[in-house]
């Protein structure tokens, strides 16, 4: 814990702080969310005001925390109090004086800290329970900076942590881990073998690392269904969990960063640990929203002492790593050359890049001459916003992974209104592109572009990479990679698609995989079930056995367009964007979109998805907004002209009347409001269908004498506000123009 005194101070006698105090209320699970009990900003003047607290307080409790407390309007608030007024101590680079004897005082309590006999986990009880807040020691398994993913062994990694009594609940507070950090630990013992798409033979050293302040408000007031993936309580109580977890789920749950859970990103694939290769591969996959440039970055490591097989010295790792998905998920796939045991640390980046989580491999079912993957591209392989961003839409392949036969005819279509030089290029292992150039081509008629490959039948392994780059037409700048495909022959390869709504052709007829009774008898009863995803299994089934229509087919694809045409307007009477994403991802994705595409209903939703899209981005610039800017924004007794204008603007288009508005007080009142009446909730919920023209009208008049950089220079909240109520306004014109 500590370093012990320095040299010339004097040690003093310890002292034992029980776990808990008689007459605390029963432990249960917390009603709330954290997100709904504390809120950052409301603690921003105490955060600033108990770093003020003079040293003269340290010699009595009730004296300290009278002084830290006294802004403190609740429990939640003094709880605050304390934890800030303790992060800003650095207690052990405090110097002590002899005089201080008295371990039962702070400065005491302090020192035992500093000499190895104390804990800011009791000092932190101790300063509550001063304070009147019941706070109760909890013992249990942690995993820190020595805990490897997937370990079975916990007896050794315990750690203390507390729970305080505020609103109603006992909630988490990790206070040694919030404020005290390890920088540069490291157990050794792994290999680095393949990092960010490179290869690497870096063998890591064991270092003890150093430790340092820090103040990370993750672990304060956790939610207990996010501590419980870090520490265990002994006792199953404390865990604050309806459903307590075993030993057995803590050791087995993937290894997240805390990073992780405000991260955007949700994992999606098999939530264990320790994961076991399938086919010599291994899957690990996260969701994320569409409006985020998300893409995932990894470092690969082994532990060559405990695997079965040794990495060539002459292998390197630089393509059995991939990146593929579409617009809102993306997958890591690792293809194991030998066996043996690996980890595997992935980060994500949407609004910044993050940690997120670490996971054991274990591969012990290596593929007979694996070879690598013929390209790593930093983008990854499937359809993503790069594409979508230069100009390239509505894709018939938007997975990133095609399971293809030799000699197959491919085709990838696209809708592109933008001027493009597109460049495509066939990639082999052992193949140059410019031997392969005759495989592919691609073709654009009007706003129709076609990309056909021909997948050569000489190769030993027939597996490309298809790499798709585009410049501004008649830029004579560099081509950009904005999308890729795998095409491979293995069926293990596939990621839950062949070939999506792509054309292909073969040189020969393929035999049915099935019946071709039972087939047509599926794809009738598909029809008459009304299910759009069976009935596009069954379509997609049929005419892959290439039988006769017979009538059925028509039918089915009759009946499909109907079902999505019905899927699409229930999506635009919601004027959900969720459920618009999903109804119009479904008609991309079918097997009749290319009549949906010419529907008024299709075109209808694209055009709303657009607007809904849009308004969320706006949306999401003021949710940058921290709220001490808002409370910065309120607190203006006289503002500046322009600060009023825009907040009457902003407050008009939100449905306020401007009468009222012309009173800064009423302004001030609006800000105040908390909940559903928050500017922040009612900017989240806002929707321009709800807006009166006169009021757009009004609102743009008062923008109009303001100028925006003027704006931001003299409040960056204000501008922020500028440029959310510019956008809405000129929203409000498109809709008035019929152009969304």
């Amino acid at each position: 814990m500590g370093c012990g005194a320095s040299k010339g101070e004097e040690r003093i006698e310890p002292i034992d702080v029980p776990d808990a105090e008689n007459g605390y209320p029963p432990t249960k699970p917390p009603r709330d969310r954290k997100e709904k009990v504390f809120k950052e900003a409301d603690c921003a003047s105490i955060d600033a005001n108990v770093k003020r607290a003079p040293a003269s307080l340290l010699s009595n409790y009730k004296a300290l925390i009278d002084f830290v407390t006294q802004d403190a309007r609740n429990d939640v608030q003094k709880v605050r109090a304390i934890y800030s007024w303790l992060a800003a101590q650095e207690i052990m680079e405090r110097s002590y004086s002899s005089k201080v004897k008295d371990a039962n005082t702070p400065e005491g309590y302090m020192k035992t800290i500093k000499q190895g006999d104390g804990s800011y986990t009791a000092f932190f009880a101790l300063l509550c329970r001063a304070a009147r807040i019941p706070c109760v020691i909890i013992r249990g398994s942690g995993k820190a900076a020595s805990y490897e993913v997937g370990d079975q062994e916990m007896s050794e990694v315990n750690s203390a942590w507390t729970a305080v009594h505020v609103d109603g609940s006992w909630r988490l507070v990790h206070v040694f881990w919030a404020l005290v950090g390890l920088a540069g630990f490291n157990k050794g013992g792994w290999t680095k073998v393949e990092e960010g798409g490179q290869a690497v033979r870096q063998k890591e050293k064991a270092s003890e690392g150093k430790t340092v302040n820090r103040q990370e408000d993750f672990w304060f007031l956790t939610d207990p269904d996010q501590f419980i993936y870090f520490c265990r309580a002994q006792r199953a109580e404390w865990q604050l969990l309806k459903s307590p977890w075993s030993m057995d789920k803590y050791l087995n749950v993937p290894y997240f960063s805390f990073n992780y859970f405000d991260s955007g990103f949700k994992l999606t694939s098999q939530h264990a640990a320790i994961l076991h290769s399938e086919k010599g591969k291994c899957d690990i996959s996260f969701q994320h929203s569409e409006n985020v440039d998300a893409d995932l970055d990894y470092t690969l490591l082994m532990d060559e002492k405990n695997s079965k097989e040794q990495l060539p010295k002459s292998l390197q790792l630089d393509r059995y790593v991939i990146q593929h998905g579409t617009q809102n998920d993306k997958s890591l796939r690792v293809r194991f050359p030998v066996q043996g045991i690996f980890k595997v640390k992935v980060s994500g980046s949407a609004n910044y890049r993050t940690h997120l989580a670490s996971f054991r491999l274990v591969c012990d079912d290596v593929l007979k001459d694996v070879q690598p993957y013929p390209d790593n591209p930093k983008i990854g392989f499937g359809y993503n916003k790069m594409a979508e961003d230069m100009g390239l839409t509505k894709p018939s392949q938007v997975k990133g992974i095609m399971v293809v036969r030799q000699g197959e005819i491919v085709k990838i279509q696209f809708k592109c209104r933008t001027k493009l030089d597109l460049q495509t290029r066939l990639l082999h292992q052992d193949v140059s592109y410019q031997d392969l150039s005759s495989y592919v081509t691609n073709d654009r008629s009007g706003d129709d572009v076609t990309i056909t490959v021909t997948v050569p039948e000489h190769a030993q392994n027939p597996e490309y990479a298809l790499q798709v780059n585009a410049r501004q037409e008649g830029s004579s700048g560099s081509y950009d990679n904005i999308v890729n495909y795998l095409l491979t022959h293995g069926r293990d390869e596939t990621d839950g698609s062949t070939t999506d709504r792509s054309t292909t052709d073969r040189s020969h007829k393929a035999k049915p995989e099935t019946d071709e009774d039972e087939l047509r008898t599926e794809l009738r009863a598909a029809t008459e079930s009304g299910d759009i995803q069976r009935l596009e299994e069954a379509i997609e089934n049929f005419e892959r056995a290439r039988l006769p229509d017979d009538g059925d087919l028509t039918k089915a694809r009759r009946k499909l367009l109907s079902l999505h045409e019905k899927a699409l307007k229930a999506a635009i009477k919601e004027r959900d964007l969720d459920a618009l994403e999903k109804a119009v991802d479904a008609a991309n994705k079918s097997t009749v979109s290319r009549k949906l595409y010419e529907s008024e209903t299709y075109r209808e939703a694209e055009s709303l998805r657009s607007l809904l899209r849009r308004l969320k981005l706006y949306m999401h610039k003021i949710l940058e907004l921290r709220q001490p800017t808002v409370s910065e924004i309120h607190s203006y007794q006289r503002p500046r002209p322009l600060v009023h204008s825009v907040m009457k603007a902003t407050y008009l288009l939100l449905g306020e009347k401007e009468k009222q508005l012309k009173q800064w007080e009423y302004i001030q009142a609006l800000l105040r409001r908390q909940g559903r009446e928050s500017i922040i909730r009612r900017i989240r919920e806002f929707d321009t269908v709800h807006m009166k023209p006169y009021s757009m009208r009004r609102a743009n008049t008062h923008l109009k004498n303001c100028n925006k950089d003027l704006v931001r220079q003299v409040s960056a909240g204000a501008g922020t506000f500028y440029v959310w109520s510019s956008n809405i306004i000129a929203e409000g014109k498109r809709d008035q123009n019929g152009n969304t």
